[in-house]
Formats: C-alpha cells, structure tokens, sequence
C-alpha cells in the first residue's frame, strides 16, 4: 500500500525505488525473516536532447563572455570530456603543438560534500589524449593552474542551463554535447 501511495503522489519510478529500498534495508535489520512481494513502477526512460550543430554554435556564441562555460563546453562538444573532466583540465595537461589534452584528473564531491581534483578518472577507459580543433586550444590560451578555475560541475550545470534558457534553445545537459561529438566523429568517419 505505501508504494502504491507513492506512485499515487506522483512519485518518480527511481524516487520509489530509491525509498523502497531504504525501507526495506531497515525491516530486515530488524526482521530479517520478512519477506514482502511488491511490484516496483518501470524505470520511465529519459528524454534526452542530442543537440543540433545549428544549436551548439547558437549556444557557443552566445556564452562567449562566460570564459568558463565557453571553455568547458567546447571541451565537451569538441572533445568529448565530460564535465568533472573539463572542470579539471590544467593548462599542464596542453600539448600546444599537437593541439591535445590529456586527461589526468576529475573534478569530483569528496565524502564531506566538497569539490576535489580527483587524479583517477571515471574509469581505466578514462585515461586519454583528446585531440582537438586549434580553434578550441586557442580559445583556451595559456596559462598556469587549472583552465577553468573557479566553476564546479555543479555550476556549469545551472550556468548551462540558464545560458540555454536565455538564447531559447531546448533544454540539454553538457553530457548531450559528448553525444554530439560522438555523433560528429561517427559521421566524419572516426
């Protein structure tokens, strides 16, 4: 009954999930015996936006007076890095010459809810040389310390947001303009 109330309430299926969970972690603590036959609601599938070059340089031009928003998402969109990754790019990790990056570290919340550089990426996979458009090197310039500063993932999120929001452009994540890299390097053949 209290799933069904949830899912009533208009809960997500994860939100359920999520609460069933931790409810029922706490029963078998105490009651390790029980045994409960509940139908969890399907997982919904998301609606994500692949955007359109046409919406990437729409966007591009648009952010071009936010040095850290522009920065990471031509990381993303050129690149492909992820955020976490963008977010701790150090002018060190350049190779000026070959117009590439190397990823070293992620920016990542540490038990304590704090942002840290974490040295290992997401995963073994991680660890790569990105080569990029000159364009994109250029635009970075040179320097010392990390690229991007003072901007945890978390900020270039509500940023991109709100940069997306106000150049009427519909709503994606940073994570979708890896998918358009993706999809640009596919069709050009890589």
């Amino acid at each position: 009954q209290f799933v069904s109330d949830l899912v009533r309430d208009g809960k997500s299926p994860k939100t359920v999930r999520n609460i069933y969970g931790l409810l029922i972690s706490a029963v078998k603590m105490y009651r390790p015996e029980a045994v409960f036959s509940v139908t969890l609601p399907a997982p919904k599938k998301p609606k994500l936006h692949t955007p359109t070059t046409n919406e990437v340089k729409k966007l591009i031009d648009s952010i071009k007076d936010d040095r850290e928003l522009y920065i990471v998402v031509l990381l993303a969109a050129f690149g492909p890095m992820r955020r976490s990754e963008a977010c701790a790019v150090r002018y060190d990790d350049i190779d000026y010459k070959k117009n590439t990056i190397t990823v070293r570290q992620s920016k990542v919340k540490n038990d304590k809810h704090q942002w840290v550089y974490k040295d290992i990426p997401k995963n073994y996979s991680s660890y790569r040389t990105i080569i990029y458009p000159e364009s994109v090197i250029n635009a970075i310039g040179r320097g010392f310390g990390y690229v991007v500063d003072n901007c945890s993932p978390d900020a270039v999120s509500d940023r991109l947001k709100d940069a997306l929001a106000a150049c009427g452009l519909p709503h994606f994540r940073l994570h979708d303009l890896r998918h358009y890299s993706a999809s640009i390097l596919h069709a050009i053949g890589i």
